[in-house]
């Protein structure tokens, strides 16, 4: 059985790539803060990774609603995490 959780910008996820299905991936687990924080400190997450930083502030006005649909990542960005 799976659980539903909601993700938004800014949180801290697990990702597999789909053995067939090259362009999409499984999300495995979100981590909690307390969780992401433990991560940050023990240098498993890049020291540029900002923690606890929604994305309200950082929208502007044609930007509004971005993160209400879905997040689609590329090839490139899925070899980075």
């Amino acid at each position: 059985m799976h659980k539903k959780v909601w993700i938004v910008i800014g949180d801290i996820i697990l990702v597999k790539l789909r053995d067939y299905q090259d362009d999409k991936a499984e999300v495995i687990l979100k981590y909690m803060p307390g969780e992401a924080r433990l991560l940050k400190a023990y240098d498993k997450l890049s020291k540029n990774t900002r923690l606890n930083e929604g994305i309200a502030g950082d929208l502007d006005e044609e930007d509004k609603g971005v993160g209400d649909n879905y997040i689609e990542f590329e090839d490139k960005d899925i070899n980075k995490i």
